[in-house]
């Protein structure tokens, strides 16, 4: 409790000592993407195997797009992948030119486009393995006006 012009000390136990004493990564945002369902205007992956681009248009619709060719998509594979887009996260972070040394090798990328005027598109990177955890994968995002960021998360 503090008086004016003067403080005073307490003593607590320890167990409320240790819920204090957290580290300071743990209060790192873990989301790596920030976009909703709604959010988004255009997703495109590329890997070795080609390009793929999803977009949402008139009515929350999803159509996949390869090439000059459009078919609306099916539920199954849309939920499948904005599952997987809504658990970008990681509590293992890594520097990002660690990151960018394991992305050499195959990677995926995927750029997303928000409906959000004047956003920059964001880059998400993956590839197999990460330094910290082979069985893990790493992810780069990146994105114009804000610093890059890295970690290793679940390869699934």
């Amino acid at each position: 409790m503090l008086f004016e012009g003067g403080s005073a000390s307490f003593v607590v136990s320890q167990g409320v000592a240790s819920e204090f004493d957290v580290p300071f990564y743990k209060f790192r945002e873990t989301r790596l993407l920030e976009y909703g369902r709604r959010e988004l205007k255009r997703v495109t992956l590329t890997s070795k195997l080609g390009k793929l681009s999803l977009e949402q248009r008139e009515h929350g619709a999803f159509f996949f797009a390869q090439g000059s060719q459009s078919e609306l998509a099916a539920p199954v594979a849309l939920e499948r992948i904005l599952t997987a887009l809504s658990r970008v996260a990681t509590e293992q972070f890594v520097e990002p030119e660690q990151a960018r040394a394991a992305l050499q090798n195959d990677p995926l990328t995927v750029v997303i486009e928000a409906n959000e005027a004047g956003a920059a598109p964001l880059t998400l990177t993956f590839a197999a393995g990460c330094h910290q955890a082979p069985e893990l994968a790493t992810v780069l995002r990146e994105q114009a006006g804000k610093a890059p960021r890295a970690g290793c998360l679940a390869a699934d």
